[in-house]
């Protein structure tokens, strides 16, 4: 299954801001878990 560049690259974000929340505290794994739930059902 191939995406397109754009959907990648908000994907990419979703998961880098997801990344800084948790390193810094900010969030606990429940935004992880929100991004990958996201990302599977095609919504990020």
């Amino acid at each position: 299954m191939q995406f397109p560049e754009t959907v990648l690259k908000r994907n990419m974000l979703e998961l880098i801001d997801a990344d800084y929340l948790l390193k810094t505290g900010q969030a606990g794994e429940e935004v992880l878990e929100h991004v990958v739930i996201e990302l599977c059902r095609g919504r990020a």
